[in-house]
């Protein structure tokens, strides 16, 4: 168990991380399981043992009546399925294939994730983001419905009026991170004056965070791409040269 809700204010579930909010004595939590069956709860499990702290982005959204959670977890981790109880108050989500978590958790702290939001009523909400154990690059928020593009390395919070007829996919959250136990290869790229400048010998390969490939070309030396050839966003180079493959992110801004 990684992953659990626990009731805010006597009438909402809120999901959590164990290691952000461990489960009290005396409190209790909500399960949900694919198959029935008992559910077994091991005492020896409890306490002392020492684990890895799970890097994570917590996405936290509400007005003053409610501020409604969830979270992207990075590597590793047990999903959590959206749940609501109460219509009244706002909600949000993060979608992964096609389905809408509470807790979500994806391979790489790379990438574009969709946030859904509903609000409760018509009104003015703020959405607030945070990094946990990762060391965070690039980190932007996309409302869909203004265009306004929010660097949260630098304003945290987003404020907005939302609609109860709006669309639940308001947000697209798109970010780049190291974890601090990411394997990286030797750096052969960097940006300058508005160019992407690779050194090195193979065929260098530009990969968009959907996995396609935007760019191939042979390179033996420093080789030089416009920022303009790209869309601002995260991308994947790949140098390949016979068996040997480096990878680099960088972001295009």
């Amino acid at each position: 168990l990684t992953s659990y809700y626990y009731v805010a204010g006597g009438s909402e579930l809120t999901p959590a991380l164990i290691s952000g909010r461990p489960i009290k004595p005396g409190e209790g939590f909500f399960v949900k399981t694919s198959t029935a069956g008992n559910l077994v709860i091991n005492p020896s499990s409890k306490g002392g043992r020492g684990m890895d702290k799970p890097a994570y982005v917590r996405i936290e959204a509400g007005n003053e009546s409610y501020m409604d959670q969830a979270y992207i977890q990075i590597g590793q981790g047990n999903t959590l399925n959206k749940m609501t109880i109460n219509d009244n108050v706002a909600h949000v989500s993060v979608l992964n294939d096609h389905a809408e978590y509470a807790v979500a958790t994806i391979e790489a702290a790379h990438g574009e994730m969709p946030v859904n939001f509903k609000a409760a009523e018509n009104g003015t909400y703020t959405i607030d983001v945070e990094a946990e154990n990762l060391e965070v690059n690039y980190l932007h928020l996309i409302d869909n419905k203004t265009g306004m593009d929010v660097d949260l390395l630098a304003t945290p919070s987003y404020t907005f009026e939302a609609r109860k007829s709006d669309i639940a996919s308001r947000f697209r959250l798109v970010f780049d991170a190291n974890t601090g136990n990411d394997e990286t290869n030797d750096n052969f790229a960097f940006i300058n004056n508005g160019e992407l400048i690779v050194n090195g010998n193979g065929t260098v390969q530009v990969i968009d965070i959907l996995g396609r490939q935007m760019f191939s070309h042979e390179v033996n030396s420093a080789f030089r791409i416009q920022n303009s050839s790209f869309a601002p966003g995260v991308y994947v180079l790949r140098l390949v040269n016979g068996n040997d493959v480096k990878t680099q992110k960088i972001v295009i801004k």
